[in-house]
């Protein structure tokens, strides 16, 4: 068997990308967002989303568009997901892996997740079938929503205390800054591992004043 890991992906590109028109058209993936893509239906496009008003309105409409089903936006809808729907999508996601030869125990405390697959898998396939399921099972929507929720209520933007953090960790250049996070690829701003840099990102998104000695 062998391990992957993959990032919380969805996460800084739905909280980035406000609206419909610019989650199709304005968001590129950087290098802590692997598998970010998502699914687009007619049926997705053409689904009108609630009137969401809280602090999150607009990553949820973003991901009430892009749901993959009804059952996605069924959760979205109220513009709260419970830990019960989550748990749902959590099994169903371990399911579509698990049919295609991927093995998946649960998500991180920061929305990350590791996977194992058979060395005739391979990792590129493994990480296409991740993709897949992500966007399948509304990992990619619901439940990265419920860990952006969790770990920013109030969604304040901590683009500055994340790019401090970032500094903080040694894994990217001294004059990092909130907007190199929010619009440019991690992988420009690396120094040496950048798997080492991805790691760091996620605890920074997860503890941005906490981590790495904040």
């Amino acid at each position: 068997m062998i391990a992957w890991k993959h990032s919380r992906d969805a996460l800084h590109a739905i909280a980035t990308c406000v609206g419909l028109a610019l989650v199709l058209n304005g968001c590129t993936a950087t290098a802590e967002e692997p598998h970010q893509d998502l699914v687009d239906t007619t049926e997705n496009l053409s689904t009108e989303a609630p009137e969401f008003s809280g602090p999150w309105a607009s990553e949820f409409t973003a991901a009430y568009q892009k749901a993959p089903n009804a059952q996605v936006r069924e959760y979205l809808a109220d513009e709260e997901i419970s830990e019960a729907e989550k748990q749902t999508l959590t099994e169903s996601f371990r399911t579509c892996l698990a049919a295609q030869g991927v093995t998946f125990d649960d998500f991180n405390e920061d929305g990350s997740f590791e996977f194992t697959f058979e060395e005739s898998v391979g990792p590129d396939n493994a990480n296409t079938i991740a993709d897949e399921c992500s966007a399948s099972e509304g990992v990619d929507t619901a439940i990265s929503l419920y860990y952006s929720i969790h770990a920013n209520p109030e969604n304040k933007d901590q683009s500055v205390d994340i790019a401090a953090c970032m500094v903080r960790s040694g894994t990217v250049i001294s004059t990092y800054s909130a907007e190199d996070y929010k619009s440019s690829p991690l992988s420009d701003y690396v120094l040496g591992d950048e798997a080492a840099a991805i790691e760091a990102v996620q605890m920074c998104e997860s503890n941005p004043t906490g981590a790495f000695g904040g």
